[in-house]
């Protein structure tokens, strides 16, 4: 039985309302900005008084000068040099410059869970690193293995194009809603901070961040354990009974299993190639000799390291070192590819 299979309220972002806009003037310290756009990146502070513009003049070398803000009305705000260098605009071929606000959100927080906007781009990242540090060649089949709603095969997919790459989870989870949209979930949030999802700022938020149906290809439902499960695979998602797959990567599903089912994940994926990657949350030194964790999961080290504490009061628990478990396998950690 696995350790843990965690649901969609285990991970939690924020949003806001990000202004982006073009400035049409800048006099007497006063900043007006016109053309005011939405978009979105998480954990962002709002703006404040107090807080710092990076005004940057476009088509010339990085120059960036900051002023601290003293008020904020609308689309006009008050800025205060502080005794920096004199801000001297050098204006574009339309007699404008760029404000671009260090800290820029005016909205309240809208937190979100794990929807796509949020977690697919980190997903993409880890696949494009993990392309490059491997090694992989275009045109290679890759299987990726709890993938959940398929987000790191897009960012394999985007690195490798003549690629074929398939995912497979057998959550519930996974498999209820990979065909649906986040539009519920993200409106409860929304309106949970006094916005209307329907009309205004509140409807420009959802418009934002939604993005589709949560997967964008088919999540196989096999875990490739059995003879049968990985014919399916071979079947169902690279066309043939005989497919050759190149590479398989765990996503992060290690931690999640007791010892004896990492050791048959891993004898079963060496049943497709000897290239079997798991990406995982390592465990960190600081917390060695300290209580048992929460959650309660697999934790190891990558490489040399004892988790010396009260984990292997666990039956399933029998070394506190990934390599020492699987040493024919390669392990990256998930911080490692952010």
């Amino acid at each position: 039985m696995p350790i843990l299979t965690p649901d969609a309220s285990f991970f939690r972002t924020q949003y806001r309302r990000k202004l982006v806009a073009r400035v049409i003037s800048l006099a007497d310290q006063v900043v007006t900005f016109s053309g005011a756009t939405l978009t979105t990146t998480p954990m962002w502070p709002e703006v404040r008084i107090g807080g710092e513009l990076d005004v940057q003049t476009p088509g010339e070398p990085r120059r960036s000068h900051y002023a601290r803000i003293t008020g904020i009305a609308g689309d006009v705000i008050t800025v205060d040099m502080r005794g920096k260098p004199p801000f001297v605009p050098i204006f574009d071929e339309d007699g404008e410059i760029i404000v671009t606000p260090r800290v820029t959100y005016r909205s309240p927080p809208v937190t979100v869970g794990f929807v796509r906007r949020a977690f697919q781009p980190r997903a993409r990242g880890r696949a494009i690193a993990l392309s490059a540090i491997l090694g992989i060649t275009d045109g290679d089949n890759l299987l990726i293995v709890g993938d959940t709603l398929g987000w790191t095969a897009e960012g394999f997919r985007q690195a490798l194009p003549a690629s074929t790459v398939v995912s497979t989870d057998t959550s519930a989870w996974a498999q209820f809603n990979q065909g649906l949209d986040e539009t519920v979930e993200i409106s409860e949030e929304i309106t949970a901070v006094g916005l209307d999802p329907l009309s205004g700022e509140g409807a420009e938020i959802l418009d934002v961040l939604l993005d589709g149906p949560r997967a964008k290809a088919t999540i196989l439902d096999e875990d490739g354990l059995s003879n049968g499960s990985r014919g399916a695979i071979r079947r169902n998602g690279f066309g043939s009974n005989q497919a050759v797959i190149d590479w398989v990567i765990t996503d992060d599903v290690l931690p999640l299993l007791f010892d004896s089912e990492c050791i048959d994940l891993s004898t079963a994926m060496a049943e497709f190639t000897v290239n079997v990657v798991h990406v995982v949350t390592p465990y960190f030194s600081v917390f060695d000799g300290l209580v048992e964790p929460d959650p309660l999961w697999n934790w190891k080290h990558i490489g040399p390291g004892e988790v010396n504490q009260t984990l292997f009061d666990q039956p399933w628990y029998t070394t506190s070192n990934w390599l020492d478990l699987l040493p024919e396998d390669q392990f990256f950690s998930v911080q490692r590819l952010r």
